[in-house]
């Protein structure tokens, strides 16, 4: 019977046996056959999940939901085999009939570990080879669900890739640390919730890398990012799959991964080697500790081994030369950090390291081998431990009849040069003085083929040789780096003590292009251009502040002056108002020429009122003389000086209504003059209308048509 699981955060949410030829409806509905909660883009019914033709099909039915296979929008799939398909934020596993009794199938899920809680978790082998989890997870109800009931152990002593884990450790910046155990053979690494992995961060992109397992290991690939992908500090080229080992350093500019790949079954191995682990050589008596390159190793310690290799502690980075140091009673006096005893060596069981010993995780694997090295050496050294007569009397039969042969021919001298050279090889190999070892070896190699045990210790030798060449290796690219960051650092440090007020941006530049030559995203270099970027950013602002300020100062200055020259010209009223209009702007900075403006309007408003009444008295004078022109004029003179002044504008009425009642009266004479034959008469008071009235008035043209009739050019 095929099986739905459906996960929500990494725990199980529910779980549905399928029937074949059933039609299964999946939302938030209450008529569904799997519920699952409310929440954005989640609809009533959202998916179909059918059996048709022998093959099990998931539909999308919603209108606005979405349904993701891996990190592709998809509208239908069609379940051939174990699969995993999501709608944000459940994962839906599904289980075909033909890989039961599996309890999970397999798909590519990153499926998140807590950091804390006392659930432990095992990893099985899933179906393809793939790793499944076994963990007891939480139901919706709080209960705690054996999922690896029903299934047979896994046998002790295999060693296969099936008990190997990848986890994938985000170091945040700002929030807490997240790990993620990968399921499956690819996994898509982005901003967006139906990735994978769910980076929390605004760093990084939507789809930001990806990772993917084939026979040959692990491979990472930038997927055309925006702030880039680095693996130990390199940063990746887009859309090219880069190796990817046990230890690696992932990053996105402030953002750090850390991938690990565990041995799941190293408690299991660790137990074979605890068992046949003989007393120290040389000393029978001592029963407590074990020798090891760099000190002594309590008897009993291999739950510290176990430790590294699930990542639960640092490794003390001694060096293999380094003076035996005893642990004594308190292993804190070899770990800077301490060991906390009580630590529960859980295979997934995640601890925060310091940040300053996370350059040397990716070093850790080698490193242990290093160390395991000198303990399986004891496993088929410790045959060796009684006296030189016992191993005598075992010589003969320790060898084959030719081999036997060969030693038997040899000289006592030789023989006891032989065992001799072959204890202090093995010494020196425990001690970790592998070249040394290989001097030994080849000494009794030249008097015969092998000696008990000697080619395996020639093998560890060599192997143990060239793991401290390599560690040498990355020790000098270590102590590189660190050099640089010394460079770095002291660069940087002179750059930002030079920095002033008027200091440009180029000018930084140029002190800190040795550093930028050495790296140039080293935060400290991202830190000081931050500095001086947000320097010249404040200083931009100020000068624009600056010249805005002396803008509108020059603009009121024109201002007041322009008011100022009207006065000087006369032209009071619009003096008067443009001194108004310069109160009104409101400009700052110029209380001391608001003042003045504010007196010279009252008094411009004095000396208009003055004008105004000599004007508006000459023209009534002028209208009761009948010298309506010129009284015209006075009466203009005045509106002129105050355009809003009601007496001046009355009086102005009265005078073109007084021109117009003589004037017609003089016209309606001339008319009836005309009419009399009078035609003399008649042009006379037709020249007086154009002497009186004003020029292009209502009688004035009258007049000036009549006689154009009788006289030609004429005024």
């Amino acid at each position: 019977m095929a099986r739905l699981k459906v996960l929500k955060g990494g725990l199980l949410f529910g779980t549905l046996n399928l029937v074949e030829n059933e039609t299964y409806l999946i939302g938030r509905g209450a008529d569904v056959q799997l519920q699952i909660e409310e929440g954005p883009g989640i609809s009533r019914h959202h998916l179909n999940l059918k059996f048709h033709q022998s093959v099990w099909i998931v539909e999308l039915i919603s209108r606005v939901g979405e349904l993701y296979l891996g990190s592709e929008k998809v509208s239908m799939i069609e379940l051939t085999g174990d699969m995993t398909f999501r709608i944000p934020p459940y994962d839906f596993i599904f289980t075909s009939a033909t890989s039961q009794p599996e309890e999970i199938s397999q798909g590519n899920l990153a499926v998140p570990i807590p950091d804390s809680g006392n659930t432990s978790s095992t990893i099985d082998a899933g179906i393809d080879g793939n790793t499944v989890s076994r963990s007891p997870v939480r139901t919706r109800d709080g209960d705690s669900v054996d999922e690896s009931a029903g299934h047979e152990p896994i046998e002790k002593t295999s060693v296969s890739r099936k008990s190997l884990t990848a986890l994938l450790k985000i170091v945040y910046p700002d929030q807490p640390s997240e790990t993620f155990r990968l399921e499956g053979h690819l996994w898509s690494a982005g901003r967006e919730e139906i990735n994978s992995i769910h980076l929390k961060h605004v760093n990084v992109s939507r789809k930001h890398f990806e990772i993917n397992q084939v026979s040959e290991g692990f491979y990472i690939t930038d997927l055309g990012s925006a702030n880039g992908t680095f693996l130990n500090g390199e940063k990746l080229a887009a859309n090219q799959p880069h190796s990817l080992q046990s230890g690696d350093e992932i990053s996105i500019l402030n953002l750090h991964m850390h991938f690990q790949i565990r041995d799941e079954q190293f408690k299991n191995q660790l137990a074979l080697i605890q068992k046949t682990v003989p007393k120290p050589i040389d000393d029978p008596g001592h029963q407590n500790f074990l020798e090891i390159p760099g000190g002594q190793w309590p008897a009993g310690s291999q739950r510290q081994l176990e430790s590294y290799a699930s990542g639960q502690s640092g490794y003390p980075e001694q060096s293999l030369q380094h003076p035996p140091m005893s642990w004594g009673d308190d292993p804190n006096a070899f770990y800077p950090e301490g060991l906390n005893s009580s630590i529960d060596p859980s295979p997934h069981q995640i601890r925060e390291i310091s940040a300053n010993r996370n350059q040397g995780r990716q070093r850790f694997v080698r490193i242990l081998l290093i160390l395991l090295i000198p303990v399986a050496g004891y496993i088929f050294l410790s045959d060796d431990t009684s006296k030189k007569s016992k191993i005598e009397k075992t010589d003969s039969a320790s060898l084959s009849e030719g081999k036997a042969a060969a030693f038997e021919t040899l000289s006592v001298e030789q023989k006891n040069s032989i065992r001799d050279s072959f204890q202090l090889a093995r010494n020196l190999y425990v001690s970790g003085k592998y070249e040394l070892c290989l001097s030994e070896i080849r000494k009794i190699h030249e008097l015969v083929p092998v000696y008990e045990e000697s080619k395996d210790l020639q093998t560890f030798c060599e192997q143990g040789s060239l793991l401290l060449l390599k560690k040498q290796d990355m020790d000098r690219v270590e102590g590189e780096r660190i050099n640089v960051e010394n460079q770095i650092k002291s660069i940087t440090a002179k750059c930002k003590e030079s920095i002033q007020t008027k200091t440009t941006v180029a000018e930084v530049q140029t002190c800190l292009g040795p550093a930028m030559a050495l790296d140039p995203e080293n935060p400290a270099i991202v830190e000081v251009m931050s500095e001086i970027q947000r320097i010249e950013g404040q200083r931009s602002a100020r000068a624009e502040d600056a010249a805005e300020l002396a803008k509108k100062e020059r603009q009121a200055r024109q201002h007041f002056q322009k008011a100022q020259g009207l006065k000087q010209e006369g032209k009071l009223a619009l003096a008067a108002k443009e001194f108004q209009s310069f109160l009104n702007a409101n400009y700052s900075g110029t209380s001391s020429q608001r003042d003045v403006a504010r007196r010279e309007i009252v008094e411009l408003g004095r000396e208009i009122q003055l004008k105004v009444k000599v004007h508006t008295d000459s023209c009534k004078s002028l209208i009761s003389e009948s010298r309506y022109r010129e009284a015209n004029k006075s009466c203009l003179q005045a509106i002129a000086e105050d355009p809003q002044n009601p007496e001046a504008q009355e009086l102005r009425k009265s005078l073109l209504a007084a021109i117009r009642k003589e004037m017609r009266a003089i016209y309606e004479e001339s008319i009836i003059e005309e009419g009399l034959g009078n035609v003399d008469s008649a042009r006379q008071k037709w020249r007086q209308i154009m002497e009186k009235d004003l020029p292009k008035g209502e009688y004035y043209n009258k007049a000036k048509r009549q006689l154009e009739k009788y006289e030609n050019g004429v005024e």
